[in-house]
């Protein structure tokens, strides 16, 4: 069956993120949420998936790219939710 309407599959892709990040399958979920922010530019779930892309990448002891991405999200959308956890996140990251 095809279906014509694709207005969930931004949600869907990040759940598919969230997925592998509760398995600790970290570079799989990274993957998952860098295409929530690539294949969908105008999503709502931009913020959450920068914020868990950081994430990933701070699970893995990569400090940099985890910051890199944080202070992305802290630029494009400074009054979001996801934000202001990554404000706190990158307050335990050393300078």
């Amino acid at each position: 069956m095809i279906y014509p309407d694709h207005s969930l599959s931004d949600n869907a892709q990040y759940w598919i993120g969230e997925c592998y990040y509760a398995e600790e399958l970290y570079r799989e979920a990274a993957i998952a949420f860098r295409r929530v922010l690539v294949v969908f530019q105008k999503s709502n779930k931009h913020p959450d998936a920068f914020f868990k892309l950081g994430l990933c990448y701070f699970r893995q002891d990569q400090m940099e790219k985890a910051a890199e991405h944080w202070n992305r999200l802290r630029q494009l959308y400074p009054e979001s939710r996801a934000a202001g956890l990554a404000r706190k996140y990158l307050a335990r990251i050393p300078a």
